[in-house]
């Protein structure tokens, strides 16, 4: 039995592929429809293009990792694993998160984290105006990170330059829903 599986071609119109994956690995080569990895347990989701919306969501253990953009409603509802963006997320990046980490390379749409109760959204690059329900805690070095930059490494992907070593502003709320979640943003003129 393998647990590698390849999908090849565009898969724009199909929905849920790795709905409830629980071990192995899919790759997908090529652009994904809604509802990727939803309610996935764990095993590894690859895209090597754009994904639709709603990527994650429910996810409660594994890894999602995406080389394009994403759709809306990244990892709403995700309560564990991990999910990295090469590219850009849409609108409602983390919505009603209860754990997890969202690592999104590029920008990230608006009302990132809204309901986030206790997961981590990483942005590189624009967040645009945090939610007014967030506050700004601090600003670090946060060493939390280094497991995703050591799993980014073996995943073959660049990194910006001063990332792995530079300051980021902490964020933390959703304060209308017990303020335990978070979002991290590179601060780049570092």
């Amino acid at each position: 039995l393998n647990d590698d599986v390849e999908l090849e071609g565009d898969l724009t119109l199909f929905n849920g592929i790795g709905t409830s994956m629980a071990h192995g690995k899919l790759t997908v080569l090529g652009n994904a429809g809604d509802d990727l990895g939803s309610s996935m347990q764990g095993g590894t989701l690859a895209v090597e293009g754009d994904v639709g919306q709603n990527a994650g969501a429910r996810m409660a253990g594994g890894t999602i990792r995406i080389l394009g953009d994403t759709g809306n409603e990244l990892g709403a509802a995700m309560e564990g694993g991990l999910i990295a963006v090469r590219g850009n997320a849409g609108d409602r990046t983390g919505a009603s998160m209860t754990g997890g980490t969202i690592f999104v390379f590029g920008s990230s749409g608006v009302w990132t984290g809204i309901e986030n109760r206790h997961g981590t959204i990483v942005v590189l690059k624009d967040l645009g105006e945090p939610l007014s329900d967030y506050n700004l805690s601090c600003t670090q070095f946060p060493t939390i990170l280094d497991h995703c930059y050591k799993q980014f490494r073996e995943w073959g992907w660049d990194m910006p330059d001063g990332f792995d070593a530079g300051l980021f502003s902490r964020y933390v709320g959703d304060l209308n829903f017990n303020g335990k979640g978070e979002i991290l943003v590179f601060n780049q003129s570092q």
